[in-house]
């Protein structure tokens, strides 16, 4: 990899900046919105997030992350976080997972018209535009001659002699259209192929040899859009193209791999790595890239910076060996450990011993509390046994919340605090009383990571369309960086904010009867045998094998016979692709009312402090039959952290956020269309993922809602308590 330029002076906001001239993306964008396999947009064209090993982000080949000079920007550690334990498969142990923050041009002193995360353009047909009504599709590659500096130019506008060769790059227009498929492939559209298709089909002929193909445009919509051979007059019209069922050929570009195939021959379908069928789509389609994310709020005793002092590798071996089971151990360790290179290996190893000699002058109440998170630390973290997921992440969070567990916390530098509940007196549509208890947040840390992305196709419109795969769910495709000694390390940020956390002082009042909950229980039975049949969660390198990828179909008939429909399936698995395997807890009655709630709140609140609801988030709590949820914001600046959301705890001042919240609960202007949404036996399926909910009612933006917008019900609002 080139040298990089080292500038002096110190770059002030942390930005990621790729190639195109160049792009920025702030870390959390990264994480949010783009990431790994990803399609971004620049002044050069479109390019994909290559994965980190392509990306040259790292000086060196392959580093170890939780070593050196690379240790700053390590979140936790392998095996130093419950969250190892939520990202566990079966091919990675606990101990060899750790979270690793994105690094930026800030970090590395380097100026943002510098560009330190390599891409690769994609898709990679381009369109001229200078041929009036008819435009040309040519390969970035096709025609090439290196020695005349010919690459990636239109073929037609090459032969002309009277084109000013100074104008060839800004004539181009990248390729509208892509393939994906619900296993997360990603290719381009072989259109020489596609076009040659029906001439070529039961012999043994090859297309025509590209150069180029004539893109004709007659009209606005899908049938008059024609892409033709101009050598043999072979043509095919987008309609056409969509209609047909193409077997996917397992593209992963952001692998660094050119996916497309040159005048590619028949071959039988039977061939194809992957067993599922491509949508062709616009490549700035928002279901190309869904990141998946996962998200933790730091317990009392995490967020605090003595244990910070504990995630350190030297420590953890110690730990791992039973050496250090108490304060007094551990201060003797690191009073013994002051030597040069050990602080030279781990960053800020100095300033942690300044922390334990500030507890150890603070008294035996301050070192029992230490003592404490070390035995958490070691049992609850390191070296707990058993499955972990991240309902049990959600679980602990909920009781932390509702329990305070101020006295548990240390009292240097905590980075969660939770202060006294309220109770709010309200009654409900007028009526029914009901007490809230709002607990206010002041200080509050969550760890965000992407473990992956998803590419969901849309569902079929009509019985022709549906063929044997669609019944299948979307692929969750991870994307950890690998070290040399096989650490899986997937992106994360650690942000810090404020926060008010909302639940019921009595959970029975709901009301919520056995006899509604019937109507929830189809869907609950349809998910829970989904994940039987079919592999939950793609590998890193694509999938599990074809035997854990038994169809359904074999096990489904029609309604008629009283057995599982095929359409049922698929609203199971669109479900099942937001949801995962916290559907029984969210998908009922009571996460509904709640996640209905947060987000009428929220919406109240964007209007009442100022916050842009895009700067608020939810985080959705159930407990058998309680329930809560948590609004926070963690961004920088106005739109957070700066006391404005807390100050919303109190008993005056939240009566007024749930009145604006509920005041027009009843009226929506997409009503009566969605007054009458209905969610019943379809319940968050692919054709009814709502009840009575809409953008101009209850959605919000795709960074504040943790479920894409699904299982809202304003109904259940209006109806319930009751």
């Amino acid at each position: 990899m080139a040298k990089r330029p080292r500038i002096r002076r110190r770059v002030n906001e942390r930005r990621v900046v790729l190639p195109m001239n160049p792009l920025q993306l702030r870390p959390s964008q990264f994480i949010t919105t783009y990431g790994v396999g990803a399609l971004v947009d620049g002044r050069q064209g479109s390019s994909i997030i290559l994965e980190f090993e392509k990306s040259e982000l790292f000086p060196s080949t392959k580093p170890d992350l939780g070593t050196d000079e690379f240790i700053c920007y390590v979140v936790a550690l392998p095996g130093a976080s419950r969250l190892s334990k939520v990202l566990e498969n079966k091919n990675a142990e606990r101990k060899e997972i750790g979270l690793f923050r994105m690094i930026t041009n800030s970090d590395l002193n380097v100026e943002d018209r510098f560009e330190i995360y390599k891409t690769l353009r994609f898709p990679e047909y381009s369109l001229c535009n200078k041929h009036g009504n008819t435009q040309i599709i040519y390969h970035r590659h096709y025609p090439r001659d290196f020695e005349k500096g010919i690459f990636g130019i239109c073929p037609k506008c090459l032969a002309d002699p009277e084109r000013n060769t100074q104008n060839y790059q800004s004539d181009q227009e990248v390729i509208r259209f892509i393939q994906i498929c619900k296993n997360g492939h990603l290719n381009d559209v072989d259109w020489n192929y596609e076009v040659h298709r029906k001439k070529i089909q039961g012999t043994t002929d090859r297309p025509c040899k590209f150069t180029h193909l004539e893109w004709i445009e007659e009209g606005s919509e899908l049938q008059y859009v024609k892409i033709k051979c101009p050598h043999c007059h072979e043509s095919i019209n987008l309609k056409q193209l969509k209609n047909r069922k193409i077997r996917c050929r397992r593209g992963m570009p952001w692998k660094g791999k050119e996916t497309t195939i040159q005048g590619r021959s028949r071959i039988s379908e039977d061939h194809f790595p992957c067993d599922e069928y491509v949508q062709i789509i616009q490549r700035n389609a928002s279901n190309v890239f869904i990141s998946q994310l996962i998200t933790s709020i730091s317990l009392p005793k995490e967020a605090n910076a003595f244990y910070r002092t504990l995630n350190y590798k030297i420590i953890i071996n110690e730990m791992y060996n039973n050496l250090i089971i108490d304060f007094s151990t551990l201060f003797h360790f690191y009073e013994t450990h002051q030597a040069e290179e050990t602080i030279k290996q781990n960053p800020g190893f100095g300033d942690s011993f300044e922390i334990l000699k500030k507890i150890r002058t603070m008294g035996a109440q301050e070192i029992s509390k230490a003592e404490d998170i070390i035995s958490y630390f070691i049992n609850d973290v390191l070296k707990a046994s058993g499955t972990f997921d991240e309902m049990d992440l959600r679980r602990e969070e909920f009781r932390a919340f509702k329990t305070g567990e101020s006295e548990s916390s240390l009292k240097i530098d905590p980075n969660l605090v939770i202060e006294d509940p309220i109770e709010v007196d309200y009654q409900w549509m007028g009526t029914i009383p009901i007490t809230f208890r709002v607990t206010p947040i002041p200080k509050l840390e969550a760890i965000l990571v992407q473990k992956g992305f998803q590419r969901i196709a849309r569902p079929p419109k009509s019985k022709e369309e549906r063929h044997e795969t669609d019944i299948s769910h979307a692929t969750t495709r991870r994307t950890p960086y690998i070290d040399v000694n096989g650490h899986h390390w997937y992106l994360s940020e650690k942000l810090q904010g404020e926060g008010i956390f909302i639940t019921l002082k009595n959970p029975k009042i709901l009301g919520f009867s056995d006899e509604n909950s019937k109507k929830w229980k189809y869907m609950e039975e349809l998910v829970n045998l989904f994940p039987q049949y079919y592999k939950t969660e793609g590998e890193e390198n694509g999938g599990g094998s074809e035997d854990d990828k038994a169809p359904l179909n074999n096990k489904l008939t029609s309604d008629d016979s009283g057995e599982v429909s095929k359409e049922s399936i698929e609203d199971a698995a669109y479900a099942y692709s937001f949801f995962g395997r916290n559907f029984e807890a969210f998908a009922n009655p009571l996460g509904t009312w709640w996640h209905t709630l947060a987000h009428r709140l929220i919406l109240a609140l964007s209007l009442d402090c100022g916050y842009s609801s895009a700067a608020l988030r939810e985080r959705l709590y159930i407990d058998g039959e309680e329930g809560g949820v948590l609004i926070f914001a963690t961004q920088a600046g106005e739109d957070g952290t700066l006391g404005g959301l807390i100050s919303q705890a109190q008993e005056y001042r939240f009566k007024e956020i749930l009145e604006l919240a509920l005041s027009n609960i009843n009226n929506c202007s997409n009503d009566p269309n969605c007054l009458e949404s209905n969610i019943d036996d379809n319940l968050f399926g692919a054709r009814a993922p709502n009840g009575a909910a809409c953008y101009a009612c209850l959605f919000l933006s795709e960074t504040s809602c943790e479920f894409g917008n699904i299982g809202l019900d304003r109904k259940l609002l209006i109806n319930n308590p009751s």
